[in-house]
């Protein structure tokens, strides 16, 4: 497989089919997972706190953001292969559970 996960039939819910708010409600708008691992973070990150600044979001926002990216590159996580190819087996109850939350969402 290659390209995005949510482009494939067999995934369309994505990579990360399950994305929950703290209340436990599901996220049911496309969304993007970007892990401290993937070589794009800190590049990634960084403009995305740069476009923060310039629209003039809260400061504290924007300085945690950086402070992350300063914290990511301090520590240099190993890093993270996110378009290798699939190595997990999904396990059919996950996905079946993400996807009925997603349709009770919708």
């Amino acid at each position: 497989m290659s390209g995005l996960w949510r482009n494939n039939k067999d995934t369309p819910e994505g990579k990360y089919p399950i994305v929950l708010r703290r209340d436990g409600s599901v996220i049911d708008t496309p969304y993007f997972v970007l892990l401290e691992r993937d070589p794009a973070f800190i590049d990634a990150m960084t403009a995305y706190a740069d476009y923060h600044e310039r629209l003039g979001s809260d400061e504290s926002f924007v300085s945690d953001i950086r402070a992350w990216v300063n914290h990511v590159k301090a520590n240099k996580p190993s890093p993270g292969d996110p378009d290798a190819p699939r190595h997990r087996k999904d396990d059919p109850h996950t996905i079946a559970w993400a996807r009925s939350l997603k349709t009770k969402s919708a």
